[in-house]
């Protein structure tokens, strides 16, 4: 998962037009990098990207590619993003109610994702230990964090990118 930090408060001295074309640059630029790299499936929610890779190393090589080029178009407008990424199962197919579905994605590894973006700040990006242990490629990290997410029983342990 990847948000702007900051979207909402910029969002408020901006018209709705100006939004969507900053969105629709930042979407560009994810479908662009995303046909790069061997990602299973990506949707936008707002400022938030979400995207299912075939493994932690294209995660991580996309993710940083992604965060690059975002980070160029964003910063012009006081903008950053802040990334979280897990890996585990998942289940993915078709949800909603019989009058209207949707393909999607979902599971504890979707949801804990979403948390770990979450509690990262702006240029931040953090992995879970899931992530750190099925790399291939190596990345300097920072030390690992013992961290509470909400909703969930368990800590996890994650750790920071270092960018």
């Amino acid at each position: 998962f990847m948000d702007i930090r900051g979207f909402t408060r910029w969002s408020e001295g901006h018209a709705p037009e100006a939004l969507a074309r900053l969105l629709n640059q930042y979407y560009a630029l994810a479908e662009t990098v995303f046909a790069r790299h061997r990602v299973v499936k990506f949707k936008f929610t707002a400022d938030e990207i979400m995207a299912v890779f075939l493994d932690p190393d294209d995660a991580l090589t996309g993710t940083l590619a992604l965060r690059q080029q975002a980070r160029d178009l964003l910063q012009l407008k006081g903008l950053d993003v802040g990334i979280g990424l897990h890996t585990g199962l998942l289940i993915e197919g078709l949800l909603g109610s019989p009058q209207l579905k949707f393909y999607d994605v979902i599971g504890d590894t979707v949801n804990t994702a979403n948390r770990i973006e979450r509690m990262a700040g702006p240029g931040e990006m953090w992995i879970s230990e899931a992530v750190r242990a099925s790399l291939t490629v190596w990345r300097p990290l920072g030390g690992a964090q013992q961290i509470s997410l909400k909703g969930r029983e368990q800590q996890i342990k994650v750790y920071q990118v270092q960018l």
